[in-house]
């Protein structure tokens, strides 16, 4: 899906460097690299923990899953559930077909709750599951697909449907959630109280260009794109209660030359007094990340800082005391001593960075298997780097700001049968999800299919996926279901 997402995001920015707001080149920021920062030797190790007390939170900050008082709610797929074929093997569902929503307990009993037709993403809050379903819709002879946006009771009841959109946040907190809805005069974001049912705009984009970047007490982090001479984003923000904050205005040279990409705010992170994000793009017919800059700015747009980048993605850590943010640099690629070092770990307070033996692999799987509104996940990171020969087979979580990676279980493959029906060309363990001892996955066998491929790009056909739970320090799952 993240795949898809950056082709979609590439072309819709080729598409505003025409459109957009005009700007007011008078305020924007052409981004620069620091010169002021520090670069060390000394190697920063990275912290590997069996801690599994570090992952308890994770159960509320996955979608696939929901969990309440004690038992884990799933939606339960069937063989109709996803199209057949799909280039990369990423199948889109197939809408108004029939699931379960079902509830597991500790002991491995499990309940069916109800039947719906929804997809995606389930969130249980206050005895009420919030989804989406998509419906099929004809207009003016063309059918298109809609998702809608609903919530139920426990027993698939008293139904209350929201529009065509989806959830961004859920502030448990505040007792909101954060929705993106579609209407016919553009996209407006609405903040739900899931306990009064009020419902509020804070931010419409009828007329401008935006992406929504991230959310964090109480504030939405938006860019807005700026037509001009050159592309530019405007990094804003507007609190739930309607009050807004233009934080800075950037562009850079890529911007100002006539390239096929262009560069944008991408992944974001807000944090006390700062702002976090990179500055880059994607080019090529893969969209691929074409390098940038890591950047950080005070709230008020102060203080700007800069350091070089080739990936697209950070985590940002407390570690006595002190921010540090974790890299992908090329500074430290050979150091004196001949030895490699793809991550760097920057002090933000010290302006100084350091290199790390933090994993690479790990902080982009990571990054690929959570959304925008999850800040920490599970991830198997060999899946997204074939290289990483020393954590094949194995899960690993980055459950908080601690600096910490936990090691969640090894040698994944081995807890689970041989596959042995029709051979699999790609093998993929997604959803990764743990609560109260227990590690949930789906593992999707794959074939080559030339008919979806596209050139160089593969397509899939789909000949299982089945989903197992495995209590972790145990070597057998158990498999839950297949379809």
């Amino acid at each position: 899906m993240k795949k898809i997402q950056i082709i979609f995001k590439a072309l819709f920015i080729l598409s505003i460097t025409v459109c957009g707001k005009q700007a007011d080149t008078g305020h924007v920021m052409t981004t620069y690299l620091s010169e002021n920062i520090e670069y060390t030797d000394g190697m920063m190790p990275a912290q590997y923990v069996d801690d599994l007390s570090l992952l308890e939170d994770m159960k509320y900050t996955n979608g696939t899953y929901a969990y309440q008082d004690g038992m884990v709610f799933y939606r339960k797929y069937h063989e109709d559930s996803y199209e057949e074929t799909a280039l990369w093997g990423m199948y889109d569902s197939v809408p108004e077909t029939g699931k379960e929503i079902v509830c597991i307990d500790s002991g491995g009993k499990e309940t069916e709750l109800f039947r719906d037709k929804g997809y995606g993403d389930i969130f249980l809050i206050n005895n009420r599951f919030y989804m989406t379903e998509e419906k099929l819709c004809e207009e003016n002879g063309s059918v298109y697909t809609d998702t809608r946006l609903y919530s139920v009771d426990m027993q698939g009841n008293d139904r209350i449907d929201y529009g065509s959109g989806e959830i961004l946040a859920v502030d448990r907190k505040r007792n909101v959630i954060i929705l993106k809805i579609r209407k016919q005069e553009g996209i407006c974001y609405y903040v739900l109280n899931y306990e009064t049912g009020e419902e509020k705009i804070v931010l419409d984009n009828f007329d401008d260009y935006i992406n929504i970047l991230n959310y964090r007490d109480g504030w939405l982090y938006y860019e807005s794109y700026i037509r001009g001479d050159e592309l530019a984003s405007d990094l804003c923000a507007v609190s739930l209660e309607g009050d807004q904050r233009e934080i800075i205005t950037l562009t850079s040279e890529i911007n100002k030359k006539p390239y096929s990409y262009r560069e944008t705010i991408l992944h974001t992170e807000v944090d006390e007094d700062r702002i976090y994000f990179v500055y880059g793009g994607y080019d090529g017919s893969a969209h691929v990340f074409q390098g940038g800059l890591l950047i950080s700015v005070k709230l008020d747009g102060t203080d700007y800082k800069a350091v070089e980048t080739d990936e697209d993605t950070f985590y940002l850590s407390h570690v006595n005391g002190k921010t540090l943010v974790y890299f992908s640099s090329y500074h430290y690629r050979l150091d004196d001593t001949g030895e490699k070092y793809y991550m760097a770990v920057w002090d933000i307070d010290g302006d100084i960075c350091a290199p790390t033996d933090f994993s690479k692999s790990i902080m982009y799987a990571c990054n690929r298997e959570k959304s925008s509104m999850w800040r920490y996940s599970l991830c198997k990171p060999a899946q997204y780097w074939g290289e990483a020969e020393e954590e094949k087979g194995n899960v690993y979580g980055i459950p908080d700001d601690s600096g910490k990676v936990v090691i969640v279980t090894r040698n994944l493959e081995d807890c689970i049968p041989k596959w042995e029906k029709e051979e699999a060309d790609l093998t993929e363990y997604k959803d990764l999800y743990y609560a109260d001892g227990f590690l949930y996955f789906t593992v999707v066998y794959n074939v080559y299919d030339e008919g979806s491929s596209i050139g160089w790009r593969d397509g899939y056909r789909r000949l299982q996926s089945e989903v197992y739970r495995l209590k972790v320090g145990e070597s057998e799952a158990e498999l839950l279901y297949s379809y």
